[in-house]
């Protein structure tokens, strides 16, 4: 295949590829279908879809309204597609052209609106205008959006909207502007307050379920509510096999804020230890000190050992992605493939 593109080339490009095509461009270059694509693009070339011809109604219609509104609303009244727009205001020569505002006008205008989504849809002129000078979130600064949620967060703004949440993954998922937001002007901390903190892969907390009739269950967990409710809930743990026998309820208590994983892992062993000695029972299966869900952390000796079984590194990224993307990561992709025959480039 042919990688250099000569002038020769792109004329013949920019003369067939709007009416022909990838594959017959592809074809009489000798490139591949994906280089066609990309020169298409970098050179702005727009193949032609076939649509029903254009009446005199649609080309004064495009001719009134084009350069006040764009190619997406004409597209809709006129129910053609993009493209189709494109190319006949390419033909017409047709330019887009913004009305100017001065800065009080905008300011009147803006005034007129409380809700964000009215003022794009009734406003579209000066909404461009705004975003092409960089006006745009100021002049809109009052303008409620998205469920009454403003585009500029103030600080009490972000101690509202954080309220509405029991944890900080339920904000971030809910409303990640105002949690940015926090980050950025150092308001995290006073808006997160009322939260339930959670551990991590790295931060474990030791937590106990305890019974009346001294038998205990000791723990360790990223989320003390969601283990809390596993083993109430869940058939196969040792907690609710004892509720059902012997028809008594668990009192459950964090023993500890979050600690390192592997602090947290002897911690455990140390509390189960000192129930035993208080004369208790104990539920546990399995060994104290178990880290349940850790992932297999890719070293770089581990990843040479894993790279050596493949031959390429197709086979290598089809057989373990995870190795394969820690050595990409941590740049010994080099060191781990130095073996292999061929190389897989841009991966």
């Amino acid at each position: 295949m042919n990688k250099y593109w000569s002038k020769e080339d792109e004329q013949f490009l920019i003369k067939n590829y709007p009416e022909k095509g990838i594959k017959f461009c592809a074809l009489n270059l000798n490139k591949t279908n994906l280089s066609i694509e990309r020169k298409a693009k970098r050179l702005k070339i727009v193949k032609n879809s076939p649509s029903l011809p254009w009446s005199k109604e649609d080309v004064e219609f495009l001719v009134n309204n084009y350069s006040s509104y764009g190619s997406k609303f004409c597209s809709k009244r006129l129910k053609r597609t993009n493209v189709s727009i494109i190319n006949k205001v390419k033909q017409l020569k047709i330019k887009f052209h913004f009305k100017k505002y001065t800065k009080e006008e905008c300011i009147l205008i803006c005034k007129k609106y409380n809700n964000y989504t009215e003022f794009y849809k009734n406003e579209r002129q000066l909404y461009g205008f705004l975003f092409k000078m960089k006006w745009l979130g100021e002049m809109t600064s009052h303008m409620i959006r998205f469920k009454n949620r403003p585009i500029i967060w103030s600080k009490e703004d972000c101690i509202n909207e954080s309220l509405k949440y029991k944890t900080i993954k339920e904000w971030i998922k809910g409303s990640r502007s105002s949690y940015n937001a926090a980050h950025k002007y150092e308001w995290f901390e006073e808006c997160s307050l009322n939260m339930i903190r959670l551990g991590s892969r790295q931060l474990r907390a030791i937590y106990s379920f305890e019974f009346e009739n001294n038998y205990v269950y000791v723990g360790l967990t990223y989320s003390p509510e969601i283990r809390k409710k596993y083993h109430i809930n869940n058939e196969k743990s040792p907690v609710y096999k004892h509720i059902l026998k012997n028809k008594t309820f668990p009192k459950f208590r964090q023993l500890t804020d979050f600690l390192d994983k592997e602090i947290a892992s002897k911690k455990e062993g140390e509390i189960l230890n000192n129930y035993i000695d208080c004369g208790y029972n104990v539920l546990n299966k399995a060994k104290t000190g178990g880290l349940g869900g850790n992932r297999l952390i890719w070293d770089k000796n581990k990843c040479i050992v894993e790279a050596k079984k493949y031959n390429s590194r197709k086979e290598f990224i089809l057989n373990n992605i995870s190795a394969y993307g820690s050595a990409r990561r941590n740049g010994w992709l080099e060191d781990c493939c130095i073996h292999m025959k061929s190389k897989l480039n841009n991966i």
